[in-house]
């Protein structure tokens, strides 16, 4: 865990990363989220991760990131969520998901749920170091999946 406080630790001081910064940062704690989830990259839990569900997570997750890093301005959080899902699923996938994510969606949706999810995971972070954000993980793995969710 000490990495992962170590990595946290900075960007608790977010005036020090541009936006590219922080999406590696965000990136390597979701990747961590993933591989710990499921280490075999074909694995079950891995497929999981192209559910709206986990798909809103991320976006969620990285937007709130983006947000307390003090970037304020939307096209340029919407390209920095992009890059993200690009790095994360491969630039074909990760630029659709990004389409679906923006399209119009009810409230009740899954990746609706997930964005919601993913940003209260890293913002519950911030004010808790001690609760590093797992939800993602817990998700892939099974152990705690939310109602209405597959």
């Amino acid at each position: 865990m000490g990495g992962v406080h170590h990595i946290f630790s900075k960007a608790l001081v977010p005036q020090s990363f541009d936006g590219s910064e922080l999406i590696g940062i965000a990136c390597r704690w979701l990747k961590t989220q993933i591989n710990s989830a499921d280490p075999l990259s074909g694995g079950q839990n891995r497929r999981r991760l192209e559910n709206p569900y986990a798909r809103g997570y991320v976006f969620g997750y990285v937007h709130a990131f983006l947000r307390k890093g003090r970037i304020t301005d939307e096209p340029l959080i919407t390209a920095l969520i992009t890059l993200a899902h690009t790095t994360l699923f491969g630039t074909e996938a990760g630029i659709g998901y990004m389409r679906e994510a923006l399209a119009d969606h009810t409230l009740d949706s899954e990746i609706m749920k997930g964005r919601a999810t993913g940003a209260a995971d890293i913002v519950r972070w911030f004010s808790d170091c001690t609760l590093p954000p797992c939800l993602l993980c817990d998700y892939l793995s099974g152990r705690n999946v939310p109602a209405g969710v597959e």
